[in-house]
Parts: structure tokens; sequence; C-alpha cells
């Protein structure tokens, strides 16, 4: 259990750290075109043809110039979408971070301070394949994207805040018997949170006026940064009461916090007894 435990975290660092070259990849699939300059005008002038009664107005003004008023009007149309974006990452993180951090088991064919790594290794790998879905479908065949976006997202945070709350019980009481659970557990939030965001992105332009569609585009995404830095806050709550608890529920205390005890692969945690 030594070896593999001492190996097999830099053995996943060498098969991940290829993977980012598919930002490479995605780039090429992009379609570019839409988002270049002439593109964005002559949407606008469509959009202006089309507005008869306010032709002038317009007239002296940048395409993608927006008043308070339209960008407060923009963002109450968002509005829901921001807050299921944001619960659902307070959700994710809470549960990753700050709950599964306080369950290990001795029988893991890995020591209890490598258990966080795969946490997140399951998590990241499901919230990446769910949250470029959309995208991948989109360079196939982009008029398929429309009838598979999802905008009733709410439903994904619903399910992710029941997990959420099971997570915490399960800590609390000791109910998870084999790390397989947990894993599997870890891709399925993941998942979820990657089924918010995508179809949030997705949703939007279809929910929102044509002029709105970039202002709200970036704006909805505070739900995600929102939802970290809450979730930050809480966590700090949340990890040292489950942890503590845990030391009185349990033998070793080992098994109650799955973090390294330093934060950079080196060949001192190879020398260490897990």
């Amino acid at each position: 259990m030594t070896t593999w435990a001492c190996i097999s975290p830099q053995i996943t660092l060498i098969i991940i750290s290829p993977a980012t070259l598919l930002i490479l990849v995605f780039y090429y699939m992009l379609d570019k075109d839409r988002i270049k300059p002439y593109a964005l005008l002559d949407s606008y002038n469509k959009l202006k043809s089309s507005d008869t009664g306010s032709s002038d107005d317009y007239s002296n003004k940048d395409p993608l110039y927006l008043s308070w008023a339209e960008k407060f009007t923009g963002a109450c149309q968002i509005l829901p979408y921001m807050i299921t974006l944001c619960t659902a990452y307070i959700t994710q993180y809470i549960t990753i971070q700050a709950v599964f951090t306080t369950i290990a088991f001795e029988d893991a064919p890995f020591a209890p301070r490598d258990h966080f790594v795969y946490y997140v290794l399951l998590n990241g790998v499901g919230e990446f394949i769910l949250r470029s879905y959309l995208s991948v479908v989109a360079w196939a065949k982009p008029a398929f994207v429309p009838r598979l976006v999802i905008k009733r997202t709410w439903i994904f945070a619903v399910i992710l805040v029941v997990v959420m709350s099971f997570s915490i019980c399960a800590s609390y009481y000791r109910l998870f018997q084999t790390v397989w659970s947990v894993l599997l557990l870890c891709f399925i939030i993941g998942s979820l949170s990657g089924l918010v965001f995508a179809n949030t992105v997705c949703a939007v332009p279809l929910v929102v006026e044509p002029k709105y569609k970039e202002f709200c585009l970036g704006l909805v995404t505070i739900g995600e940064s929102a939802g970290v830095l809450v979730a930050s806050f809480i966590g700090l709550a949340v990890e040292p009461a489950l942890r503590k608890h845990c030391t009185h529920v349990v033998s070793k205390t080992s098994l109650c916090y799955t973090r390294p005890k330093t934060y950079k692969w080196t060949s001192s945690l190879c020398s260490r007894k897990g």
C-alpha cells in the first residue's frame, strides 16, 4: 500500500498534465466568426433595422452600449440563473473541500492523506465532461444545441443541495463503508455542477433579448465566483466541526483529515507512513 500511495499521485499528475493541451483543441473547434467585430456589428444592424420605431435613438450609439436601466433589466432577467449557479457551486465546494476532507478509509488502496487528491480528481473529471458536452455538440451539430439546452437548471442545484446534506450526515455518522462510494459521489457532484454551468451559459441567450446577450453572458458567471467565495467562508466552520467530531468516534485520527501536510509533491511524501 505504501508504494502505491507514494507513486500514484505522481502518475496521476503525469497523466493529467497533457490534458492542458486540450484548450488548443477546443479553441480550434470554437466558432470564432460569431465573436469577430464585423459579426457583432452585423447582428446589431439587423436588430436596429427590425426596430423601426427607435432607429434614430440608436444612430449615434455604440452597438454594444447599454444604459444603466437596460443593464438592470437584463440583470433581472437572468437573476434566477445567477442564484442557481451560485447555489450549485456553494454546494459543490462545501461538499468536496470541507466535508469529504474529513472522510478517509483505512482499507483504501492509497494512504489517508492522499484521499483528497482522488476526490478532487474525480470531481474535476465529472465537471470537465459535462461542462463541455454542449460545446462538442455545437461543433458537430450546431442546430441540436437549442434542443438539448435545459433551462430549468435549478433542478440540478436542488439535487446538489440534497447530496451535500447527505454527505454532511454521512461524515458526521460515518455512513460510508468504502472509498468507492465517496469517489462516485465526487464524480456525480462534478457532473451536476458542470451541467448547471453549461446549461446556464447556453440558456441565457435564449431567454434574454439579443441586445442584452453579451452583457448577460458576462454577468451570469458572477454566480460561480460568488458561490466559491461563500463556500470558502462556510467551509471554515463546517470542516473543523466535522473533523473534531470525527476524532471522538474514530480510533485513528488520520482517517479524519484527507489533506496532505504539504502543498507540493516531493519525495518526502513517499518516505512517510500514511
